[in-house]
């Protein structure tokens, strides 16, 4: 059966050509400035419609693609990083700093992986993902790879064999981005996720031991249950709206406890640092936030429209719209901890439960009723 699998993945090549790299620039610009409205980021060219990064041409990186030059469906960059002499800005970017050993040994960064808007839902990114994981760790011997990417792509990657860990968030100017890590040994994961690498991890680590690495790993998944773990997230949002006294009325406190769980069984939770953007105005994003702790400001351009705090609920207006276009932005004000849901788990519970969702919907009604009574 897995054998199958694979033999209906999407072949994938590596970017030679200067056809092929122009390619690969111009689904970038499709995909980041012309449908998720990213025109604003560095390293892009209007006027050629490319994005390109110097790293694109680095001796130690590659760019892997499906498709033909003349029609590529799918692209991702892997960063080669050898061992002693990781820059700064991924140490930076990953709190490498905070597991020393890692600099032992090589390293890579996944970057830019972009997927053709007819082609996603095809074979696609686990082709492109094991194509990544016979250049660095079968080819090259690299153990631990890196990504970070929107707090809504976490399910997709984990199934892939990357997890989150014990390091700080990514905040780039388009909002927060949760660092992921993918050992490459580590079997036992990707036997739990079904991970496409599996059968090339078998054959690579089937008898390896490293306590270097052994010890990398535990101290990177150490302490952060409490993020991922679904009956730590309930125990949260238990203390947070049932066991504490609140001054005021919010969104969540309207909500019954079985949609709350259902909610927290759905949703990530990630915590934010003071003075950080969360969302931005203008973007294509689809997911909405429930504050579970800190203040938040809500603004259009250089006007404050709420002061937003614990139980309130944001990111509502692009969760519906079709265009998924953030109507405002959001940052943080004071440290603070966020409940992410996706668009996915709202249409799920209107099949599995639809007394349920029609009670979360008509609570976002009054809730958004309120609101521009009060604009």
């Amino acid at each position: 059966m897995f054998q199958s699998f694979i033999s209906k993945l999407e072949r994938v090549f590596v970017a030679k050509s200067k056809q092929e790299f122009e390619s690969i620039y111009r689904l970038r610009y499709q995909v980041y400035v012309e449908e998720l409205k990213k025109g604003f980021l560095k390293d892009v060219d209007h006027d050629q419609k490319f994005v390109q990064d110097p790293e694109d041409h680095r001796k130690d990186s590659l760019l892997l693609y499906t498709g033909s030059p003349d029609n590529i469906t799918g692209t991702v960059r892997v960063d080669i990083y050898p061992a002693g002499s990781i820059p700064a800005t991924i140490e930076e970017r990953f709190s490498l700093k905070q597991f020393s050993k890692v600099k032992d040994y090589a390293v890579c960064e996944l970057g830019r992986l972009v997927i053709n808007k007819n082609s996603r839902g095809l074979l696609i990114l686990p082709a492109l993902s094991r194509a990544v994981y016979q250049h660095a760790a079968i080819d090259q011997d690299i153990h631990f790879g890196f990504l970070y990417c929107a707090p809504g792509l976490v399910g997709a990657y984990r199934r892939l064999g990357f997890r989150p860990y014990r390091a700080d968030l990514v905040h780039n100017p388009d909002g927060v981005r949760i660092p992921l890590v993918m050992l490459a040994s580590d079997l036992d994961y990707f036997r739990e996720v079904s991970s496409p690498h599996l059968d090339l991890a078998k054959k690579k680590f089937k008898s390896f031991a490293d306590s270097s690495i052994e010890e990398i790993k535990n101290s990177m998944f150490s302490g952060v249950s409490a993020l991922l773990e679904k009956e730590d997230v309930w125990q949260y949002i238990q203390h947070s709206f049932f066991k504490s006294e609140l001054n005021r009325d919010s969104f969540a406190q309207s909500l019954t406890a079985e949609t709350l769980r259902y909610l927290s069984e759905k949703g990530f939770v990630v915590d934010v640092a003071e003075q950080k953007k969360v969302v931005r105005e203008g973007l294509v994003e689809k997911e909405m936030f429930i504050i579970l702790d800190g203040t938040f400001h809500v603004t259009r351009g250089n006007k404050t429209l709420a002061v937003l705090e614990k139980g309130d609920l944001f990111g509502e207006m692009a969760f519906f719209l079709e265009s998924g276009q953030r109507t405002a932005s959001v940052h943080s004000v004071t440290a603070g901890r966020l409940l992410l849901l996706r668009r996915k788990a709202v249409l799920e519970m209107m099949t599995e439960n639809p007394d349920m969702a029609a009670k979360l919907l008509y609570h976002i009604c009054v809730m958004l009723s309120k609101r521009l009574s009060l604009a």
